[in-house]
């Protein structure tokens, strides 16, 4: 084929060309379930308290008595 030859289109001249019609799929992304209350976090709760019932020590990690840094 020469450079002056137009190129033909693969589509034959005697049927018409129509638009193709694209469908999406219904919900392509559907939102997942909501967890339960106890594991919800948003940005404004990113990081939740503990629960209440968690005790911890006052002074967790005394000083050895041999420094006898505790005012004790």
């Amino acid at each position: 084929m020469s450079d002056n030859e137009k190129d033909q289109d693969v589509t034959s001249q005697d049927q018409p060309t129509t638009d193709e019609t694209v469908s999406a799929l219904e919900n392509a992304m559907p939102t997942p379930p909501a967890p339960g209350p106890d594991s919800i976090r948003t940005m404004e709760n990113a990081m939740p308290s503990e629960p209440a019932d968690i005790r911890t020590m006052e002074n967790a990690m005394p000083a050895p008595p041999a420094l006898d840094l505790d005012g004790k």
